[in-house]
């Protein structure tokens, strides 16, 4: 009688057990969905290649292997990382956020010693992120596990560094200064949206309207997975600054003669605040890094994407300033739609503006989310 129990209760329990095991996944369903993914990569690798030989190796080089996620070995994570371009690229796009907009006012509010302002706090950021490059790579000589992929480089180094409590120290900042930095974004996208239909489309609906469009770009896993948002970002940022600076010129006939208002102390404070917020992107460094072809080089595109935002920020500060002076307002598209015979020009650099903000927002949160990944044991 107790044999027939015990029998009985192991037949129940195994049919109990078998509700919640996930039947096994067929072998050549698998491999059949690993060969269309292969031959999808490698179709759409041949269509970049006619935009010119470079453009693949330029944007993506590696052209023969399949992205896997984070189980690579660390030579098909070599193979598949961002070129030494393209990562210059994307320092650009995750600092010229909404620096661009509010760059002249920053001038008015400290006077002419701001240019000098741009120029120091742009070389103190920039040699932070090749700190940022060196330390990573000391790490990876010392650390070889830190060759693969990794969600959270920034808190590591903090670890390595200081301790365990620094590390969970950094997180919590991390995600707050990204966060933060990302509702500012969302805000300027919806009163662009606003501005660009002419007050047609409400700036508070704009917002949840742009949150949900927004919210599936963030879906990428790593800034090799979204590269195109770097090229795009660094063109829509590079016309607006062109358009603008044909714009001042047009509009200097309608403004005329113009005065400078002496900063104050407490103008030259918000002044400094706001252009120490021109160069917020430090914490997206190491995770652009991590994914690179090569991470050793990662001092050297800090330093190029560093050249290109001088060349882009100090020339369009200078002249805007110059040209408003003290008519300046907080949003220089703004202060341009004031002329009638620009207005259509305004609304187009508006337009421009959403696309590098969305771009800027998507690459400045993603090491938030992958830090969550790391948190919650996300599967890879």
């Amino acid at each position: 009688m107790e044999s027939n129990k015990a029998d009985h209760s192991k037949k129940k329990s195994g049919s109990i057990s078998s509700l919640f095991q996930r039947s096994p996944r067929k072998e050549n369903d698998s491999s059949n969905e690993g060969a269309a993914v292969q031959e999808f990569m490698l179709s759409f690798r041949k269509k970049l290649s006619t935009f010119g030989p470079n453009f693949v190796s330029f944007v993506y080089p590696s052209s023969t292997s399949n992205d896997k996620g984070h189980g690579l070995s660390d030579q098909e994570e070599s193979e598949n990382g961002l070129s030494n371009n393209m990562s210059a690229l994307f320092v650009i796009s995750a600092i010229t956020g909404s620096a661009i907009l509010s760059l002249p006012l920053a001038l008015k509010d400290s006077g002419w010693l701001g240019v000098f302002m741009i120029i120091i706090c742009g070389v103190n950021s920039l040699y932070a992120g090749m700190i940022l490059g060196w330390c990573w790579n000391i790490m990876q000589e010392s650390w070889p596990e830190y060759k693969k992929a990794n969600e959270i480089p920034y808190p590591e180094m903090a670890r390595r560094a200081v301790g365990n409590w620094m590390r969970y120290t950094i997180m919590v900042f991390l995600v707050i200064s990204q966060v933060g930095t990302c509702i500012v974004y969302l805000v300027l996208i919806s009163k662009h949206i606003e501005g660009a239909s002419s007050g047609k489309l409400k700036f508070c609906y704009m917002m949840i309207l742009a949150l949900f469009l927004i919210t599936p770009l963030t879906w990428f896993r790593a800034p090799r997975n979204f590269w195109f948002m770097a090229i795009i970002d660094v063109f829509c940022s590079t016309l607006f600054i062109f358009l603008l600076l044909i714009a001042f010129f047009i509009d200097k006939e309608r403004i005329g003669p113009v005065s400078y208002p002496q900063p104050t102390f407490s103008s030259f404070t918000v002044s400094f605040g706001s252009l120490m917020f021109s160069y917020a992107g430090g914490g997206v460094y190491p995770t652009i890094q991590n994914d690179m072809k090569n991470r050793k080089l990662f001092p050297q595109s800090v330093f190029t994407g560093f050249l290109l935002i001088f060349i882009l920020y100090i020339p369009f500060a200078i002249l805007g300033y110059a040209a408003y002076g003290h008519t300046l307002g907080n949003d220089i598209t703004e202060t341009l739609m004031k002329n009638q015979n620009l207005k259509t020009v305004a609304k187009f650099l508006q337009v421009l503006s959403l696309a590098q903000l969305t771009t800027t927002l998507v690459i400045y949160l993603n090491p938030t989310f992958q830090l969550l990944e790391y948190l919650l044991e996300c599967p890879k």
